[in-house]
């Protein structure tokens, strides 16, 4: 990812010249370690996988050799070790796009809302891109069904290719091409010979349309997937997701974590109730006594954030006032800027 601190991409010796999207928030799932190998010759640069990108015709721009940064500094992640959150606030050449990715319990939840853009061009969340292989497996109201080539759903529910599982919310523009692309490496970098060559591909994306104003998307990536996983996680949602301009979230199913991403001081309804002060990332994980609290600035400029929670806990520098408490957390500063913070609430027993 990139913000207005780091640069996006960088290309030298004529080399990394598709390369102009690397840092719009490209998410590559690997399960073989063999999905991406050698695919950049083929690869739709315009459709890098997790990235909203703006479908024009124009040829991918080359940079100089430090690429651009983004309009927005809210871009960075909270993590507790096990799961994590990664956020990119994106805006760049006219497109604006809110896009988080939610890693819990061996799936991400993928989130983008507020993506405009006044272009006459269609504008594209590209879910994957990688190379085909077997069959692709598509579930709509009307049932399964075997697919290929080229289609657009409607009203996807979950589609399978290669073990990987992609949940939607049934009401998105999923479009599907699979098949042969032709390519040549001396269009990545000039240091290959021009020779064009034919590899099997399958890509998949959302479109948003021509001048999209305020759209958004859901969908979960399933590793290790089969059918029989898709069709439970079908019936049974792993998460229930909130996804709006000023909040994105997510929280398992057995109520037990809890990942909020707040674009403005806000309050949810997780665990009961909670509030913040100021933007910001955070995760909740219940502990036998109480709860695990793992925050951080994603603008890499605050001091401090008020957290409040409904209910009495014990933690540093908290104060319990009227059935809630409140939690100061200080901030890391200079060279930690930006990482995360974890504090243990402890529950306290009101008689």
């Amino acid at each position: 990812m990139s913000s207005n601190r780091v640069n996006a991409y960088e290309t030298a010796n004529f080399e990394n010249l598709q390369g102009y999207h690397l840092g719009s928030g490209m998410t590559l799932l690997y399960q073989s370690e063999e999905e991406y190998v050698d695919i950049f010759p083929f690869w739709d640069w315009k459709k890098l996988p997790g990235t909203t990108i703006v479908q024009d015709t124009a040829a991918i721009r080359v940079s100089n050799a430090w690429g651009y940064t983004i309009d927005d500094n809210f871009v960075g992640g909270v993590s507790d070790g096990e799961n994590g959150i990664a956020v990119l606030k994106y805006k760049r050449g006219g497109l604006q796009a809110n896009k988080a990715w939610l890693m819990f319990n061996d799936k991400i939840i993928c989130l983008g809302n507020a993506i405009s853009s006044d272009t006459s061009y269609t504008v594209s969340t590209s879910v994957n891109q990688t190379f085909l292989h077997g069959n692709i497996l598509a579930s709509t109201p009307s049932g399964e069904e075997l697919v290929d080539k080229e289609m657009e759903f409607t009203d996807l529910q979950w589609l399978l290719h290669d073990s990987i599982g992609y949940l939607f919310d049934g009401d998105a523009k999923v479009n599907l091409k699979a098949g042969k692309v032709t390519g040549s490496w001396y269009d990545v970098a000039h240091r290959y010979a021009d020779v064009i060559e034919e590899a099997d591909v399958f890509k998949l994306w959302i479109n948003h349309g021509k001048r999209p104003l305020n759209k958004k998307y859901a969908y979960v990536l399933v590793p290790n997937a089969t059918k029989t996983l898709m069709t439970d996680l079908q019936a049974n949602k792993p998460f229930d997701l909130i996804n709006n301009a000023n909040q994105q979230s997510a929280v398992s199913n057995d109520g037990r974590l809890a990942g909020e991403i707040f674009y403005s001081a806000a309050k949810s309804n997780v665990f009961g109730g909670i509030e913040v002060d100021k933007p910001c990332a955070l995760m909740l994980k219940k502990k036998e006594d109480g709860l695990a609290l793992s925050i951080s600035d994603p603008s890499y400029q605050l001091d401090e954030i008020n957290f409040k929670i409904k209910g009495h806990y014990s933690a540093a520098n908290a104060r319990f006032k009227n059935g809630q408490t409140w939690v100061n957390i200080k901030l890391p500063q200079g060279n930690e800027t930006g990482k995360t913070v974890t504090v243990v609430l402890k529950e306290k027993l009101i008689f």
